[in-house]
């Protein structure tokens, strides 16, 4: 195979990581950068270190892989018109949609969603080394694409195309909905008296440390507090308490408590308490 020319269409934040990423492998060269602006696309180059900055993608031919870094919306909307030329091999970073989108694209096209948050920081591309990358698509096209991402320090791993969606779906819960519990956890503290920043330090503090416990053993088995010892005086107290804070987060907080037993249980069985700590949670 041809040295590979990476060409990137719609630069966002997590296309112009794994292009600094990959790129970081020596192993490819950066080739045209479009995005819907210009200003966008020539902040794409900088921070990538490298490419050249175009309105449309063209003159594609050999040698030539295409990054399609679009939304989903402009993925299921996009088409092979959009660039000119026909690269060896495309790909896209949704961890929703599948391959097919970009059949047409190239004679080879595949997925690739690399599990990890692109905040506006820009602090992924120093997380990148141990981050999962989950693909499918055309044989061929993994092939290719898998000893690029392992020699930049990618888990690997393949996926049924079907699967795709709830595989994203645990992603969603693993990253964005634990961004919103945390959210949560700090307006109670601050509703309790606690500063902004000492809420963040104190939450953070616990949350590593829960998340590390689970790194070693099954959710069940990590589980503590008052839920899981069966503890229905402080569960009524602190869940009350929750509730009078911020009552427009009581249905969520009900929810959370009946999913925490049913957690619970499955590490120590049903506790004389239960049926009284899901009345707790189930009360209108």
């Amino acid at each position: 195979m041809t040295a590979i020319r990476l060409n990137i269409l719609g630069a966002g934040r997590a296309a112009r990581v794994v292009a600094r990423w990959l790129a970081a492998t020596g192993s490819v060269g950066i080739g045209q950068v479009a995005n819907r602006h210009l200003e966008s696309a020539h902040g794409a180059v900088e921070f990538i270190g490298s490419g050249e900055v175009v309105e449309t993608i063209s003159g594609l031919q050999g040698g030539d892989w295409l990054l399609v870094g679009l939304t989903d919306r402009e993925l299921q909307s996009a088409c092979p018109g959009t660039i000119e030329g026909r690269p060896d091999l495309a790909f896209h970073l949704s961890g929703c949609l599948d391959s097919s989108c970009l059949q047409g694209w190239a004679p080879r096209v595949a997925s690739t969603h690399p599990a990890r948050a692109f905040d506006r920081s820009g602090r992924a591309s120093e997380q990148m080394p141990g981050t999962w990358v989950t693909a499918e698509g055309d044989e061929e096209a993994l092939e290719w694409l898998q000893p690029l991402f392992t020699e930049a320090g990618a888990v690997w791993r393949t996926i049924e195309r079907s699967q795709k969606p709830l595989y994203h779906g645990a992603a969603v819960v693993a990253s964005n909905y634990l961004v919103t519990l945390t959210a949560l956890a700090r307006d109670l503290a601050q509703a309790a008296g606690f500063e902004a920043s000492d809420a963040a330090g104190l939450l953070s503090e616990l949350s590593g440390g829960a998340l590390g416990t689970l790194e070693r053993t099954e959710a069940a088995q990590a589980l503590t507090g008052p839920v899981e010892r069966g503890d229905l005086d402080q569960i009524c107290r602190v869940h009350e308490a929750m509730i009078e804070a911020r009552p427009e987060a009581a249905s969520l907080l009900s929810e959370l408590g009946l999913a925490t037993l049913r957690l619970a249980r499955q590490a120590r069985g049903k506790g004389s308490a239960d049926d009284a700590i899901e009345a707790v949670f189930t009360r209108p």
